[in-house]
């Protein structure tokens, strides 16, 4: 199969299938570790994200999130492999990156959203580009952008049209940055670069359920970025993870001499944000909660994160309101600010850095928009119409304001902290994104939850000036602890490609594109290996974690369904309330389920690094560990089952295609060493023959390559159920002593 991307031309650039490495919610981490074992290449991992924008951007829900993408892609990578295998290795190595279409690319045009700079490529890269390629990063696009960052009809420009939330393409994708905010929600990339002028970042991270950084004025440098105000512009990352924007931060921030604003802030750079990330970030934090006068939709949500965050140690100190002398200093000075500065700072943005560009000041722009056909959002031209009229930046007005408003607001903000001794304040990321904005100050977002019709809700951190690393721990220990981010519906995992390179038996059942029921979302049981389920029923919320297991001994397994730290245990294979909700482990644990004390009831064996910390009795309300051992390596992955047939479920650990089998809990090195399948194999054990013993069974697609021993070599059955975007569980579905198949389903779009 060949997808396709759309370059800089329209051409099309051909993209390879999908390999086994899924790229959905995946991040730099995941990436890496995979480079590291052999699983996964650049090329790989950039054909994936190729294929995604083929099936998605233009065509299916048609996100429309990217003006350009790079028509080199592939070539970029193939170097970066070549540097990979010299020991060439950056922070961000072949890591995929969107950059809203302001930040300057050599490579591809950078057009501010605008017809009137449509195809024209800047002479050099941005600062911040350059600091990503030269940690490894590959510019894999260009995101779309409200026309000059101006607002209006957010996500909408005349050289690009509208982009889509992909979350509920009815709705607005938040703001300027909409377009690689959607990008990066939709998995077309692992990170993106927006920019703030008031909002531009913070709200598409709030609309597209996305982590996000607006930092402190100067932190980031702001050569080869399109200006809109140069008194708020700042560009910050976009990402799913908070690490994610931990890790990109660390690259972007700095002194840049040619930025004046990064060499006053020089010296406010930490070494390492993700120093900051720790799960008990919030612990002892007194958090300062602004509220609106009126409730909004989004007040439910912020009520539950706060309960969430107290629930992490957080200290809460609600009610803070804003000075009515806060609330006006915005639209006393914002826009007068924002209007004067872009009228004089795009025309010398266009002479110093695209002295060839068709259009070289704001009179040239304004004329251009103006002409029949072009297309521009009515609002975005009223807008440069009311610019024109403004005066000079040396007016004594200006001068005035842009001395007095900032630092009227940074002082507001500060008084607010030290009167309610507060570390942080915290509001809805949707609301309040001028006082981030005028003061300079910095601003973390993170989702806080799902509102009404299912509208992603996030929470802004807000601090003082350069404090974006305990603002990233705060962020990072309540997203640990309560993982609200989903993947988007409209643009789900792409099915995988069928390989039946393995003998297969004549009487296998046929892949059913449709799947096995009309049902769109659930779990499809079948209790035994056709292709059309014997039962269907919904239980919990899709983005639970799912465990299956004999929680209550009584030699049936049933489901469990984990949300943070809570696991909501149902006896019966059905939907309905849970009977018994447990709380064990941390939220950022692997979870594990088995006998593992060979007492006949499987229990809970959460993993940190290389540590299993085992709980042999979930009768237990949580509580402290049975015991902890230690096996294998942080980054395996972990198979359970009964591999020595004793009766007594085992761990092994895979490393690419190799199973390293321990017989026993105890630490200590591996009993037994097999190599079955491949390295990028969706691993499952049970026991699929029914003799008492669990096997392997590894999946590509909706395929299911079984071997009825632990040794290596080829498959003695191949099966084939479900689509090839399930998640796969095996268990006794219906008690009658062998393990089944049941596929969990994604709602559809």
């Amino acid at each position: 199969m060949t997808c396709l991307a759309v370059g800089t031309t329209g051409a099309a650039v051909a993209a390879p299938a999908p390999s086994p490495f899924h790229v959905d919610e995946t991040t730099i981490a995941d990436i890496h570790a995979a480079f590291a074992d052999g699983t996964l290449s650049c090329v790989d991992l950039v054909g994936e994200y190729l294929a995604r924008i083929a099936a998605y951007e233009d065509t299916g829900p048609a996100i429309n999130s990217l003006v350009t993408v790079a028509p080199d892609a592939l070539d970029q990578a193939r170097a970066l492999d070549a540097a990979y295998r010299d020991g060439d290795v950056g922070a961000l190595h072949c890591i995929p990156v969107v950059l809203k279409d302001n930040v300057e690319t050599a490579d591809m045009p950078t057009t501010g959203g605008s017809k009137a700079l449509a195809g024209d490529v800047p002479p050099e890269d941005a600062y911040i580009t350059g600091r990503l390629r030269e940690e490894g990063a590959i510019i894999l696009g260009k995101g779309n952008m409200d026309e000059w960052a101006h607002g209006g009809q957010a996500g909408y420009s005349s050289v690009n049209g509208q982009t889509l939330n992909p979350y509920d393409p009815s709705r607005s994708i938040g703001g300027s940055s909409g377009g690689p905010a959607a990008a990066v929600a939709a998995n077309f990339a692992v990170l993106s670069i927006g920019t703030d002028t008031l909002g531009s970042i913070r709200s598409p991270a709030n609309a597209a359920s996305l982590a996000a950084v607006k930092p402190t004025l100067g932190l980031v440098s702001g050569t080869g970025i399109i200006p809109f105000a140069l008194t708020f512009d700042v560009a910050g990352p976009m990402t799913r993870t908070i690490r994610d924007s931990a890790e990109m931060l660390n690259v972007v921030a700095g002194v840049d001499p040619e930025d004046e604003r990064t060499l006053a802030a020089a010296g406010n750079t930490p070494e390492d944000y993700t120093a900051f990330l720790r799960e008990d970030a919030l612990d002892g934090v007194r958090v300062g909660v602004l509220r609106t006068s009126v409730p909004n939709r989004e007040t439910a949500v912020v009520d539950a994160a706060l309960k969430e965050m107290e629930g992490l140690g957080a200290e809460i100190v609600d009610g803070i309101q804003a000075p009515e002398s806060m609330r006006s200093l915005s639209g006393q000075y914002y826009t007068f600010i924002s209007q004067t500065e872009f009228k004089t700072q795009l025309g010398e943005y266009l002479q110093a850095r695209r002295p060839g560009a068709p259009v070289q000041s704001h009179a040239e722009v304004l004329a251009a928009s103006e002409e029949e056909g072009f297309g521009m959002a009515d609002a975005v031209l009223a807008r440069l119409r009311t610019e024109a009229t403004r005066g000079s930046m040396e007016d004594a007005d200006y001068l005035e304001a842009v001395s007095e408003g900032p630092a009227a607001m940074r002082a507001e903000i500060t008084a607010l902290l030290e009167q309610n001794d507060v570390d942080v304040l915290v509001h809805s990321a949707g609301s309040g994104s001028d006082m981030a904005s005028l003061s300079g100050f910095p601003s973390v977002i993170v989702p806080a939850g799902t509102g009404e019709a299912g509208v992603s809700v996030g929470m802004s951190f807000l601090g003082a000036a350069f404090t974006e690393g305990p603002l990233l721990g705060y962020a990072y220990a309540f997203e640990q602890a309560t993982q609200h981010r989903q993947l988007p519906g409209t643009t789900p995992p792409l099915p995988r490609p069928v390989e039946p390179t393995e003998p297969t038996d004549p009487e296998d059942p046929p892949v059913q594109p449709g799947g096995p029921s009309s049902t769109t979302t659930g779990f499809f049981l079948n209790d035994g290996w056709g292709a059309v389920a014997n039962r269907v029923f919904q239980y919990g919320r899709f983005g639970d974690e799912v465990l299956v297991g004999d929680w209550d001994g009584d030699g049936t397994d049933t489901i469990t369904l984990r949300r943070g730290r809570d696991f909501f245990v149902n006896n019966r294979l059905a939907g309905g309330a849970a009977e018994r909700v447990v709380t064990y482990g941390r939220p950022g644990d692997r979870i594990v389920v088995g006998d593992f004390d060979g007492d006949g009831v499987d229990g809970i064996a959460v993993r940190r690094g290389a540590g299993y910390h085992i709980l042999n009795d979930l009768d237990a309300a949580g509580g402290p560990a049975d015991e902890v051992v230690v096996y294998g390596r942080a980054g395996d992955q972990v198979v359970v089952g009964d591999w020595d047939g004793d009766g007594t479920d085992t761990l092994a650990v895979r490393r690419g295609a190799t199973y390293f089998v321990k017989n026993s809990i105890a630490s200590g090195s591996a009993d037994a060493l097999v190599v079955y399948g491949r390295a990028g194999d969706v691993t499952l054990a049970g026991d699929w023959d029914g003799d008492g013993t669990d096997t392997f069974a590894v999946r590509r697609g909706a395929r299911y390559h079984v071997r009825n021993s632990i040794s290596g070599g080829p498959a003695d059955l191949v099966r084939a159920y479900g689509r090839t975007g399930d998640e796969v569980y095996t268990g006794d579905w219906n008690g009658d002593g062998r393990d089944t198949l049941g596929v969990r389903r994604a709602p559809s779009a």
